[in-house]
């Protein structure tokens, strides 16, 4: 690790229900940026997208419950596409549904395909598993703008248990490139991939303590949780960063480790923290590092991390949003 290089969760701005009473999510809520700077996410019902101002109002808001146009029954994910459009994928009516920068609807496209990412050229990536007998076990999919799976790939070997998913799913990031970086949530193996070619550029292991390959959740709750990967994403400069998940320093077992867990943010903050890794892919090595003890959520496809505030104003749900910001030592 580079000795004199620092990392750091930087604010960059807040979301809020403040304006419109139960639009947030109370525990978690993934956030992406555009590039004039609104904050995208989701409207708790999933029937709706809500772009904020840094300082937590909202500027435009969009969709209602339905099947027509702009309107959604369980919106999944949001993607930002080029010049500040929006790809909405809505698992209630089955399509995909892509808003200009204003917010109107430019078209719809019938679908079963969840994406990750939106990749140039109209393209898209699935880093989700595909149940047909000739993509099943390829954790990485390429889709043309036609809605037609291109190329499935991300394994040599084709590999699928659903008891297995934190070994044999993917999460996924950009590169400036347009390359791809995939990770399994259960194990610290980095793959390198060109999109268009199916072609694997690199593959490399970390081992840190915090992340011991695992293939499913532990049942035993008498110890302590293992670590997972949560998000991946990179910079501008194509470092990468990755979001982890570990048992707290201070974790002890509950009373009853067989019964089920109904989590609370202070005791879930109390079960784990969350650390994020700043790695240089040309040289394999995590060059800075910081730990935080509340919840940070992340999700492929955005930069951004979010905090549940738990001192706010009664009856409000709101979330700061961070973006990790990385600073070479100067010379």
């Amino acid at each position: 690790m580079c000795a004199s290089c620092t990392a750091e969760l930087v604010e960059v701005g807040r979301i809020s229900d403040r304006e419109l009473p139960g639009a947030l999510p109370e525990r978690m809520a993934f956030v992406s940026r555009r590039a004039d700077g609104l904050f995208v996410t989701v409207h708790a019902e999933a029937n709706q997208i809500l772009l904020f101002r840094s300082d937590g109002t909202i500027a435009r808001r969009f969709g209602q419950p339905g099947d027509g146009p702009g309107e959604f029954r369980r919106i999944r994910r949001v993607l930002i596409g080029p010049e500040n459009s929006l790809i909405v994928s809505d698992w209630g009516t089955g399509r995909l549904t892509y808003l200009d920068s204003a917010l109107n609807v430019v078209r719809m496209m019938p679908t079963t395909i969840l994406p990750s990412l939106a990749l140039p050229e109209g393209r898209l990536l699935m880093a989700e598993h595909i149940m047909t007998p000739d993509r099943m076990g390829f954790p990485l999919h390429t889709v043309a703008a036609s809605g037609e799976v291109e190329r499935s790939f991300g394994s040599d070997t084709p590999e699928y248990a659903p008891n297995a998913r934190l070994a044999t799913t993917r999460l996924a990031a950009a590169s400036p490139d347009g390359s791809i970086w995939s990770v399994p949530p259960g194990r610290y193996l980095l793959e390198h991939w060109d999109p268009v070619t199916a072609t694997r550029l690199d593959s490399f292991e970390l081992h840190e303590p915090e992340i011991t390959p695992i293939e499913q959740w532990p049942t035993d709750g008498s110890r302590p949780p293992p670590g997972v990967i949560e998000s991946i994403w990179t910079d501008s400069q194509g470092l990468l960063y990755l979001l982890l998940r570990v048992a707290d320093p201070a974790w002890t077992s509950p009373p009853d480790p067989d019964a089920e867990i109904m989590y609370t943010p202070e005791s879930y903050d109390a079960t784990y923290d969350w650390i994020v890794h700043v790695l240089d892919p040309a040289t394999h090595v995590v060059v800075a590092r910081l730990r935080h003890g509340t919840a940070l959520w992340g999700r492929p496809g955005s930069d951004l991390l979010t905090s549940l505030v738990t001192d706010g104003e009664s009856g409000t749900v709101e979330f700061k949003v961070f973006e990790v910001r990385f600073d070479l030592p100067r010379r």
